[in-house]
């Protein structure tokens, strides 16, 4: 009877255990459907399933990384927020309101875990700039301002193709499969000040260097009897 008691209560655990994991790595994944909202027609079926299966790929790498792609029929009223406003959009209807909880809490929580871990690659119609990426917080941090311009060189702003968005995503995914999606600890690479400033200080040496050979080299004016022949003396003495 203690021996079936004890049975029970080890399977009861395994199975508490099981739909704990269960829920837990549920939790932790990213819908498909939430990646890829294409009102514009930008992307081809095949580019549709590459992107899903790269971001699926990465929710099983250690930080989890993602790029969502949401092309928009009409221009955002703020774009300056577009990032947190969207995030927040996708958020609602993501989190169901079963009366169980604070909802909107909820969706805050979800939006701004997903802003750390979540860049949105956005087009929309209109002036001014088309279509941008919207870094998360983990690709932002691990990206410094001349990896940045590296990152961009060539890619318009503007919706100048049907290509576009999909030249993003391939631009962005290698350099997010090398600096974050397994790395343990994410920091920029050489930035513009860092170039800046292996260019320039060879060139400042040489100057200061020059500037001592000419002071060195410079004539005294006048003879011995002159007051300033003793300056020129000590100035020389000093530039050896």
């Amino acid at each position: 009877m203690k021996i079936t008691s004890r049975v029970l209560i080890f399977l009861c655990m395994v199975i508490s255990l099981f739909f704990i994991n269960s829920s837990t790595a549920h939790a932790a994944t990213y819908s498909k459907k939430y990646m890829i909202h294409d009102q514009l027609n930008l992307l081809k079926p095949s580019q549709k399933q590459q992107i899903i299966q790269q971001n699926q790929q990465w929710q099983h790498e250690g930080n989890k990384p993602q790029i969502w792609v949401y092309t928009l029929n009409r221009r955002p009223s703020d774009v300056g927020n577009l990032g947190e406003d969207l995030l927040t959009k996708i958020a609602k209807k993501a989190t169901p309101k079963n009366g169980d909880y604070d909802w909107e809490t909820k969706v805050d929580s979800k939006a701004q875990v997903w802003g750390i871990h979540v860049s949105l690659l956005v087009a929309y119609p209109g002036k001014g700039t088309q279509i941008k990426l919207i870094k998360s917080e983990d690709l932002d941090g691990a990206t410094s301002d001349f990896q940045n311009w590296q990152l961009h060189r060539g890619l318009s702003t503007k919706i100048v193709n049907k290509n576009i968005a999909y030249q993003y995503f391939n631009r962005f995914s290698p350099f997010i499969n090398k600096h974050i999606a397994n790395v343990k600890t994410m920091k920029p690479g050489i930035s513009w000040g860092d170039i800046w400033a292996v260019i320039l200080t060879p060139m400042v040496l040489w100057l200061i260097i020059k500037l001592i050979r000419w002071l060195h080299n410079t004539p005294t004016s006048g003879g011995s009897g002159d007051s300033s022949f003793d300056d020129g003396y000590i100035l020389g003495r000093w530039s050896r």
